[in-house]
């Protein structure tokens, strides 16, 4: 009998069961790359410091700064409102933290809404923050739960209509230090608030995160590869 058939055909198995193999080994290697689970990738961090070193406990932190939130009802050109505006929230390890109050104060109207009697109310506290990294700026991102509506209210008057509006997106902001605490600076367009007809909604804001306990060392954020 000759065997060179069976012979040839357990080399093509062999070849066969080498290259699925590979398959299997390319595909992990894939996977893990995907779930970040190779050390290259994991070893990224982007934290909050105090005296210097990544937080490993939730420390309270407070806010102030000032908040412009501007709509353009179609054909009558921008209305807006600014506030100053004080708030606070918690710090925490792998860059987490929270949004527990953010309150709204002086309020004035600007263009299209009258001066007085413009207000901004926070929609859905608490709000979750994660630190990230991306094209070279360290951003806080905000989440709001499930189910819950996060956001803001805004209300002012013109000489024609009546805004009483909900703009539900949270902004996330753009965070470098600046001792004793860090900036967080906001300019983002959101999706259009609630009444009829208006777009272009935008929030304007810079504020000056400390923290309320443990002075003596400056709050900072950091990234490192």
């Amino acid at each position: 009998m000759d065997h060179r058939g069976s012979s040839h055909g357990g080399q093509t198995g062999g070849n066969r069961t080498t290259r699925l193999t590979r398959h299997a080994i390319v595909t992990a290697i894939s996977a893990l790359m995907l779930w970040g689970a190779v050390p290259a990738a994991a070893n990224a961090s982007t934290v909050w410091q105090w005296a210097g070193e990544p937080i490993t406990t939730t420390k309270p932190v407070k806010w102030q700064g000032t908040f412009k939130l501007q709509i353009d009802p179609p054909g009558l050109g921008y209305s807006a409102v600014k506030c100053e505006d004080t708030g606070t929230g918690t710090v925490g390890p792998a860059g987490v933290g929270e949004v527990k109050t953010w309150t709204f104060s002086s309020c004035h109207g600007e263009e299209g809404c009258k001066f007085s009697g413009a207000t901004i109310e926070a929609m859905g506290l608490p709000w979750t923050t994660e630190l990230t990294y991306s094209e070279g700026k360290i951003l806080n991102v905000t989440h709001v739960p499930l189910k819950v509506k996060g956001g803001f209210k805004l209300k002012c008057e013109s000489s024609v209509y009546k805004i009483n509006s909900e703009c539900p997106t949270v902004p996330n902001a753009t965070m470098s230090n600046s001792a004793p605490g860090v900036l967080a600076e906001i300019w983002q367009e959101l999706n259009p608030c609630s009444e009829s007809g208006l777009t272009g909604t935008l929030i304007a804001s810079s504020q000056k995160i400390e923290l309320t306990e443990g002075l003596g060392h400056p709050l900072t954020v950091h990234h490192s590869e």
